[in-house]
């Protein structure tokens, strides 16, 4: 019985330890990895969720008419990327590409409909830091990416680490409406 009940004690010990061990909330349990080197990589995005929505591809604007080739139908598309590169002496790269297709179709075969990409974006370099400790936030649960231009940090909390997914979550002032707005990316590695 005695055996038992040390058992017992040793196994919640356990896993009180192993929990307290989780830096994200939905990190692994056991990682025989550093949060480091988790981190460190290149990373594409795969969702972008912004208070609860989507948003990484979504039909803007669609409209239909009749025309001389019958109905007339243009559809304005866009599509988001982002790929992060973490490197293990802190360096942080990030390329955001935005595409954006018109497209005509007609209903009639013989009118030929037209695609056209439109294609912009930027590269931004920086630093990167863990963070956390404070306000209920355990250390290294934070992320800190120092942009050197425009300088500016932009601070994350790290949903999940490990050596498959990697999910931050921001929270923003709408510029526009200066409400509070919540954005949750989902990043896998970029091999």
């Amino acid at each position: 019985m005695k055996k038992l009940f040390l058992f017992s004690l040793l196994l919640v010990l356990g896993a009180l330890f192993l929990d307290s061990c989780k830096k994200g909330p939905q990190d692994p349990l056991i990682s025989f990895k550093s949060r480091q080197s988790r981190l460190v990589g290149k990373w594409k995005m795969t969702s972008m969720m912004v208070n609860d929505t989507e948003r990484i591809d979504r039909v803007h604007h669609s409209v239909s008419n009749a025309g001389a080739c019958g109905n007339q139908t243009t559809t304005i598309d866009s599509a988001t990327q982002l790929q992060l590169t973490f490197d293990k002496n802190g360096d942080y790269t990030q390329v955001y590409t935005l595409t954006v297709t018109t497209s005509q179709s007609y209903s009639v075969a013989t009118c030929p409909g037209t695609s056209v990409p439109v294609i912009s974006g930027y590269t931004t370099k920086g630093k990167w830091i863990f963070s956390g400790g404070t306000e209920g936030i355990k250390w290294k649960q934070g992320l800190s990416i120092l942009h050197e231009s425009p300088e500016q940090t932009n601070n994350f909390n790290i949903l999940e680490l490990s050596s498959k997914t990697l999910i931050l979550e921001q929270w923003i002032i709408d510029p526009l409406f200066g409400g509070l707005v919540k954005i949750d990316y989902t990043l896998v590695p970029d091999k």
